[in-house]
């Protein structure tokens, strides 16, 4: 009788799969991963929880520093400019119809899985947990990698960077702990959205980079980068005395010639050197005078040069470029810098920093406070009432 018994719940259970399996409400075929425990099947369709990624005012984390950006902002930023069309790329991602999942389990039993999906598959997406890699993730030409929240990518024994996008690639949802060079690299045309990066570079002994978003080169132009936080990166080694030991470290780079690119919603804060460097940035690209090739929206530099778990450089909020008498070779600045909406707070050195950049530079609607100097060679102007241009009181004071 228990025989049985067994007998019609494996097949009522078969059939209740295959029923699953089969009965998406958009009549998509579902995507089957397996279950936290190894134990069984899961058949999930694009509608059950979203897919896709949260909505923008849901945060990754319970952190003080990403807002989310409201439609008032977009139209505000839309009609300042945004060539780049951040707003209907990044909608594209949020809204990305899943082609496979891969779960914590099945990470531990293969850490290359996540490569060989992504590879395979348009978009991945990572089930809530703790992947603790030893090789970078690679999201290639076209491919999207989301994560559910809770979803922790952390390095070992790696000293490599965390995630590579390729072009026209994309990441969201995630949160990057412990990369060994930078966090994320970027090529062109690619998208971050809702992504938190920490403590890059942190016992690294061989390090000279710990950026938290590393854009260099002329390759890497036409980047989205909306909604990240980036904190407490280090770098320990570095050409001179004056980069060594936290001397090069920064939150966002836009560096040697990389170029076009939107930050909306972006924070970078107890870095070990600046928040945002632009250091040759556009650099020998062809710009139309006049166009913003950096462009800042909403976005934050905080306590940089202050990072509490390393020794710090200099520590600037935002450093607009690069004289052109250093590094000749390297060519000069170029594409102006245009900036809204934005802060620095409690900077060790300067909140907003010209730094001889020969570049226009665009600024209203700023707010700096509790930095060793707040504005070195950059004016601001305030030109137009906006209820959601950020000030230092809305971020923590230390």
């Amino acid at each position: 009788m228990q025989k049985l018994l067994l007998l019609l719940l494996l097949i009522l259970s078969f059939f209740s799969t295959q029923g699953i399996a089969a009965s998406c409400p958009d009549g998509s075929d579902p995507v089957k991963t397996i279950s936290a425990d190894g134990t069984y099947f899961v058949y999930k369709c694009a509608s059950d929880s979203n897919d896709g990624v949260s909505n923008s005012n849901e945060k990754t984390s319970n952190g003080n520093y990403i807002k989310g950006v409201n439609e008032d902002q977009w139209a505000i930023i839309e009609k300042i400019g945004d060539p780049l069309n951040c707003k209907q790329r990044i909608e594209r991602v949020k809204n990305a119809k899943v082609d496979a999942v891969v779960s914590h389990q099945q990470f531990l039993e293969d850490p290359n899985i996540i490569n060989r999906t992504i590879q395979k598959n348009n978009v991945t997406k990572l089930e809530a947990g703790d992947y603790r890699i030893t090789s970078p993730i690679n999201v290639g030409n076209r491919k999207t990698l989301i994560g559910e929240v809770g979803t922790r990518i952390i390095s070992s024994d790696n000293w490599f960077s965390a995630i590579y996008i390729d072009d026209w690639g994309a990441i969201a949802n995630l949160e990057i702990y412990n990369a060994k060079r930078s966090g994320i690299e970027v090529r062109s045309n690619t998208d971050t959205y809702n992504v938190i990066v920490r403590n890059t570079g942190i016992n690294s002994p061989n390090n000279s980079i710990g950026d938290g978003y590393y854009s260099k080169g002329t390759s890497s132009s036409g980047n989205c980068v909306v909604s990240v936080e980036v904190l407490n990166g280090y770098n320990e080694i570095g050409s001179s005395e004056v980069t060594k030991k936290g001397g090069n470290a920064d939150g966002f780079t836009v560096k040697f010639g990389a170029h076009d690119i939107t930050f909306i919603d972006t924070h970078a804060h107890h870095n070990s050197d600046d928040g945002f460097d632009f250091w040759k940035g556009g650099a020998s690209v062809d710009i139309a005078k006049n166009e913003p090739t950096i462009r800042i929206f909403y976005s934050s530099a905080n306590h940089n040069g202050k990072n509490p778990l390393t020794p710090n450089g200099d520590g600037n909020g935002f450093k607009f470029g690069s004289w052109d008498e250093y590094q000749k070779h390297k060519g000069k600045d170029n594409g102006d810098r245009l900036i809204y909406g934005s802060v620095a707070c409690f900077n060790a050195s300067k909140g907003f920093d010209r730094n001889k950049t020969s570049t226009n530079i665009i600024a209203t609607n700023l707010n700096a406070v509790g930095n060793k100097r707040g504005f070195k060679d950059v004016p601001s102007y305030n030109t137009m009432t906006d209820p959601h241009t950020l000030k230092c009181s809305m971020f923590p004071t230390q």
